[in-house]
């Protein structure tokens, strides 16, 4: 598993998976092994308690660098993504050179990727439904298809694919932070009892 690669794409869906098989969780929460929950459990289900049934909590990425930043890693197909972080420095180098000449030729010629999806981008760290998770595993080969040459195709696939589906009206539009649970007026309420799977990525 490699930073900004596919690979990580692969590796959080088989954790979607992993986490279905074991039974049926009303969320699934991505988070990063340096996430460390400050708040205890009761706080922490209090609060998803607190929300209508079948919300997912999907963040998304918003501004003007944002909006530039989707572009240069949808827009040309990037190379060697999983050698960003070669150990060996002068190889790293090497991998980086090319795969900057490359990028840098594709807008020489005004070359652009065509997509068929309006595509999104967020926060890699979710909680969302299981529901909303069967729907990415169930849709895996094609979104390993399109996102192969992007760069950090993490923080971009749920975001794209949650808008493209009928989980669209079910995103409650924040990252949630447990260490100090600030979310965004939404109207949204409700009550009800779920099961929450950690999927801890390191």
């Amino acid at each position: 598993m490699q930073w900004g690669d596919t690979s990580l794409v692969k590796s959080e869906l088989l954790a979607f998976r992993m986490a279905l098989k074991q039974g049926k969780y009303e969320y699934l929460h991505l988070l990063s092994g340096q996430d460390l929950p400050l708040k205890d459990q009761d706080y922490i289900h209090g609060f998803f308690n607190s929300l209508k049934k079948g919300i997912n909590l999907v963040g998304f990425a918003q501004g003007e660098f944002n909006k530039n930043d989707l572009a240069e890693k949808t827009d040309y197909y990037h190379f060697f993504i999983g050698k960003y972080r070669y150990p060996l420095r002068y190889i790293r180098g090497l991998f980086t050179v090319y795969r900057n000449t490359m990028v840098h030729l594709q807008k020489t010629i005004g070359f652009k990727r065509k997509w068929d999806m309006k595509l999104y981008k967020g926060s890699e760290w979710v909680s969302i439904t299981s529901e909303f998770a069967k729907y990415l595993v169930d849709n895996e080969d094609l979104i390993l298809k399109m996102f192969r040459y992007v760069s950090c195709a993490d923080e971009i696939y749920k975001q794209t694919f949650i808008m493209a589906s009928p989980y669209k009206e079910t995103i409650f539009d924040t990252t949630l932070d447990f260490a100090g649970m600030t979310v965004k007026s939404t109207g949204l309420a409700g009550v009800h009892t779920h099961g929450i799977a950690m999927i801890l990525m390191s």
